[in-house]
């Protein structure tokens, strides 16, 4: 997630995310659609990432 500035805050709540995605049984589909979600998130804006991270 290059290009992107986060708090510490922030990139913790992002690996406590991957962390608890590795524990779970993943099939290739849903691993493409995690990579589909980073990738938008990626081209937002940190205040949006926040207000998302909220719902």
């Amino acid at each position: 997630m290059k290009g992107i500035e986060l708090d510490k805050l922030e990139w913790d709540g992002i690996y406590t995310l991957i962390s608890i995605l590795k524990g779970m049984e993943l099939d290739k589909l849903e691993w493409k659609e995690i990579y589909n979600l980073i990738s938008i998130l990626k081209g937002m804006e940190l205040g949006k990432l926040e207000s998302k991270r909220n719902i």
